[in-house]
């Protein structure tokens, strides 16, 4: 410590006792200091000491308020996420609020119409009332002259009582007589044998005179092909045959007029049978009434099955030798008759199994379309619209198109390579392949060469196309890629002969195979004369298509189509629909080997100008159908009943899983549609109240989703579809009509259309298309004939089958039960050829049957009614399951509608496995429900099924259960199952 210096007084400079004495005081002064410094100083730690420890109480409360803020962070994160939880519930609730306000508003309209409607009903009252009053007092002044009538009337009834007795005494003497009648009714019955023995000699004199006309028919066929290339000296010989033709048929008309006499002497007698048993027959007890049903059934088949004897004991058809065709070719070739395409040569029948045979062509005076061949149809056409898009197909995922100009250019190209290559009139040109532009090429170019289109079905195997090659007499294939090619190669040996062969897409493997490429190059390099000479020598009522049926009651026919049936059925069918000039759009996926996709998409967009678009082969996978569909939308969109189901499930499925607001707004609109379905049945033309809204918010979004929204016809045809699923479309605005027909009418025969519908019946029957119900029963059910233009010429090859089907006067005898109602509507309700005949004799019509259960039990593809010769009804069940795009055989894993339906019943099966092993009790319990549902519907107990079997497989094309047309094939699924069968009816 320093010292504080002081002022040294001069006395003590010289005087020690002064320094000591100031060293003393310094001392002093500084402990003084020092002790002042020490207090200091330790007041300075315990200061530290007091700072340290505020200074942790800071960083304590630092790291508390630093724990605070995370919290705080956490909170405010918290609390931001609950307020976009409450804006969202907000806009929700909003959006609900909306939506409610919608409804209420559209209640609140449909209230207030409710209430003008009452309002008027009031009035209607009040003015109904004043009339009551009228009536009221005109009744009383009526009731005084009844009084007074009375009297008069109550000596009336007192005569009346003894005319009554007396009437019941003539009544006994007449129960008398009756049973007279029935002694001679036994004397009766001795001469109806009398009556058949003489019915029996008729018939084999007409048998015999039927071959007598065939061989004369045979005879004026070559003289009419020959003399066509005659001069005038030979008509006088043409004349006399024809004199002998008709006295041979005159000779068979009285023979068949005699017969006839004796049937209706036969029909009488049983009518005055049972006219004379009535009385008794009503006395007779339950039992005994389904007896005597019986008893009527087992005659009926006799009769039937002899009716079948005597049809299968006519001569068989005569194989026409290849010499004999070449002659008649050559003939025909060398005729005066060269004045085609649209010449109309001479004809004597209308039907016939000869490939070169000319018909009769069926022309109504009042029908506005005149006779047409398809090059001239073809060629108007063109003339119309030729700068105009006529097909589109992809290529590296985007879409080319073809217009009508480049489209006949092709044809006529292709149309001379044929020619060139050999190909000769009347021989058969084969299309093997998916839908493409070469596919519709190459069937029009067969045409204008003068040889017959025949299309394949793209599932066909060896056996399948050899057998069609042979009936066909085929020169070309056309087929699609390699793997056509090695079958038809197959074909080739099992028949030891050459076919020119022709590959529309892919590099040809095989040398002696041309390209599409080549085809059109080699028509490139040849003069228009020899297509030309060929176009001269078409005639309108000769064969130039083919149509094999897909072969559900066994072997495929060839239904031969002449040129009239094609070009009236697309400009009849065109009418009929009400389609516009390029209004037409279609989607091409549905094979061309079936009639009815051939005459929409090929014949019909030809017709109206429209374009086609043709689907990928990848078509049926995954989503791939609604994703075309999408980039197309068709105005025009035609399915098969399989289709239509597929759309039902994958719809069903997505309503199931939305929101309960949503599914609440599609059902109410869904209500509305319902209700102008009705409305539509009935003619009405007003849409319901509520219609435009539940459209615009429902109906629109659902074709969009689907790629329909421009379409304005929706078509489900080729077989039967469940009129659950027709309502469920018409719920959607989606107006799903039915049509029905067959390859032997040329496609449809009735369409519904929006305009005309009935839910359950395939279309009105308009002009043109004629119809009757043979032998209907008492409820109309009966089989269904059809007559027309547009009516096949016969079954190629085939004289017994095409003499069984179609009748002298050109009806077409369809072997399908249907009825006709008082509107015009026509019904199919059954198959002859599917009749179950029980081992009582009884018959069941098994369609309706399975229907029902189809409806009930979404989960399952086909179900089959089994029960011929059987003591009671079973029903063995395919489940639905996912199809191998690859090989198309069906897999064990359950189709989505499948899952989705088991998920509904409480199964959590995903493949047929699942469901048989244990056995899956929730399938077997709703399979049972649904089967004594459909039991209780059932006329009578010969009607219920009593067993059934789940398969461990679904039915399949491949598999060979189905036909291409997803139609079942009895014979195959019989055989294929018998084991499972046969399990169900041992006990």
């Amino acid at each position: 410590m320093k010292a504080i210096p002081t002022t040294e007084p001069s006395w003590l400079k010289r005087n020690w006792l002064g320094l000591l004495c100031g060293g003393a005081v310094n001392c002093l002064i500084g402990g003084l200091y020092l002790r002042k410094a020490k207090k200091r100083t330790e007041e300075g730690l315990d200061e530290n000491r007091e700072l340290e420890y505020d200074l942790q109480n800071a960083l304590q409360r630092e790291q508390d308020l630093l724990i605070m803020l995370n919290k705080k962070d956490n909170e405010i994160s918290s609390l931001k996420q609950e307020l976009q939880e409450i804006n969202k519930r907000k806009e929700e609730e909003e959006e609900e609020r909306r939506v409610k306000e919608e409804l209420i508003n559209i209640e609140i309209s449909s209230l207030k119409h409710e209430l003008q409607e009452i309002e008027k009903r009031k009035e209607e009252e009040e003015e109904e009332r004043r009339v009551t009053e009228e009536l009221k007092h005109s009744m009383l002044t009526r009731l005084e002259e009844m009084k007074r009538k009375a009297e008069k009337i109550k000596t009336i009834q007192e005569k009346s009582k003894r005319d009554k007795e007396q009437l019941n005494n003539e009544i006994s003497s007449l129960k008398e007589i009756i049973r007279e009648q029935n002694l001679r009714l036994e004397e009766d019955k001795l001469k109806m044998e009398e009556f058949k023995k003489q019915e029996k000699k008729a018939a084999d004199r007409e048998r015999n005179l039927q071959d007598t006309i065939h061989q004369l028919r045979a005879n004026v066929l070559r003289m009419t092909n020959v003399l066509h290339g005659l001069k005038k000296k030979h008509l006088e010989d043409f004349s006399r045959t024809q004199e002998l033709l008709a006295e041979v048929e005159n000779v068979a008309f009285d023979q068949n007029a005699k017969i006839e006499s004796l049937q209706d002497l036969e029909k009488e007698d049983e009518t005055q049978k049972m006219e004379s048993h009535k009385e008794e027959e009503e006395e007779e007890k339950e039992e005994k009434e389904e007896d005597e049903q019986k008893e009527n059934d087992e005659e009926q088949e006799s009769a039937t099955d002899n009716d079948q004897d005597e049809r299968e004991d006519e001569p068989e058809e005569n194989e026409v030798k290849e010499e004999e065709k070449d002659k008649i070719e050559d003939d025909l070739t060398n005729a005066e008759m060269k004045n085609g395409p649209d010449q109309i040569l001479p004809a004597s029948v209308l039907k016939t199994h000869i490939r070169t045979e000319p018909v009769q062509i069926r022309v109504e005076e009042d029908d506005p379309f005149k006779p047409l061949s398809v090059p001239t149809f073809f060629k108007d056409a063109v003339e119309k619209y030729k700068d105009s898009p006529a097909m589109c197909y992809k290529e590296g995922g985007q879409w080319k198109e073809i217009t009508y100009g480049e489209y006949y250019r092709q044809v006529n190209l292709a149309a001379k390579a044929y020619i060139k290559l050999g190909l000769k009139r009347f021989r058969a040109v084969c299309i093997f392949g998916f839908n493409s532009p070469e596919w519709y090429v190459a069937h029009l170019a067969a045409i204008h060469a003068g040889g017959i289109a025949t299309g394949l079905y793209i599932t066909n195997g060896v056996e399948a196309c050899t057998e069609i090659a042979k009936d066909a007499d085929a020169q070309i294939f056309v087929v699609e890629s390699s793997k056509e090619v090695s079958i038809i190669k197959a074909v080739e040996e099992k028949l030891n002969k050459k076919f020119v062969i022709v590959q529309y897409r892919g590099e040809a493997d095989d040398d002696d195979v041309y390209s599409w490429k080549d085809l059109l190059e080699i028509g490139e390099q040849e003069s228009d004369e020899e297509l030309k000479e060929r176009l001269k020598q078409i005639a309108i009522n000769q064969c130039c298509l083919l149509v094999y049926t897909s072969g559900t009651t066994g072997v495929s026919k060839g239904v031969m189509v002449n040129h009239d049936s094609i070009t009236w059925m697309a400009r009849k069918g065109t009418v009929h629909l009400g389609i516009k000039p390029r209004e037409l759009r279609l989607l091409s996926y549905l094979t061309p080997a079936h009639i009815a996709a051939l005459m929409v998409d090929l014949y019909g967009s030809i017709v109206s100008g429209g374009v086609v678009y043709f689907a990928e082969s990848n078509i049926f996978r995954g989503t791939n159908m609604k994703l075309t569909l999408q980039d197309v939308q068709p105005t025009f969109f035609f399915s098969i009943p399989r289709g239509w189901e597929k759309f039902y499930e994958l719809i069903s499925l997505e309503m199931n899983t939305a929101p309960w607001i949503k599914r609440m707004i599609i059902n109410l609109a869904r209500s509305i549609g319902l209700k102008d379905s009705k409305m539509r049945q009935t003619g009405e033309t007003k849409r319901p109240f509520g219609y435009g809204v539940a459209d615009k918010i429902i109906f629109q979004k659902i074709k969009e989703e689907l790629g329909l929204q421009q379409c304005k016809h929706f078509l489900s045809g080729a077989g039967p579809i469940a009129p659950e699923i027709v309502q469920f479309f018409h719920s959607l605005g989606i107006i799903l009509c039915e049509t029905y027909g067959l390859s032997e009418t040329t496609g449809p025969h009735t369409v519904g259309i929006p305009d005309a519908f009935r839910v359950g019946s395939c279309g009105p029957i308009t002009d043109g298309y004629f119809t009757k119900i043979l032998n209907p029963d008492e409820k109309g059910n009966g089989e269904i004939l059809m007559n027309g233009r547009h009516i096949t010429m016969g079954y190629l090859n085939k004289e017994e089958e095409t003499r069984k089907t179609l009748d002298s006067e050109g009806w077409l005898y369809t072997g399908d039960i249907g009825l006709q109602d008082s509107d015009n509507f026509l019904y199919v309700t059954g198959r002859i050829k599917r009749l179950i005949i029980g081992a009582g004799g009884y018959n069941i019509a098994p369609e309706p049957i399975e229907m029902k259960v189809k409806a009930k039990l979404p989960g399952v593809s086909f179900p089959v009614l089994i029960g011929d010769e059987r003591k009671f009804l079973t029903m063995i069940l395919p489940i639905a399951t996912d199809i191998d795009p690859t090989t198309g055989l069906p897999l064990d894993t359950l189709a989505p509608g499948t899952v989705k339906w088991c998920r509904e019943i409480g199964s959590q099966a995903n493949t047929i496995q699942d469901i048989l092993e244990g056995p899956d009790e929730n399938v077997m319990k709703a399979i049972q429900e649904a089967i004594d549902e459909v039991n209780k519907t059932a006329r009578n107990r010969l009607h219920v099924i009593q067993k059934w079997a789940i398969l461990p497989m679904d039915f399949s094309v491949i598999g060979g259960e189905l036909t291409p047309t997803m139609k079942v094939r009895m014979e195959v699924v019989l055989k294929k199952y018998q084991d499972i069968i046969d399990d169900m009816y041992n006990v």
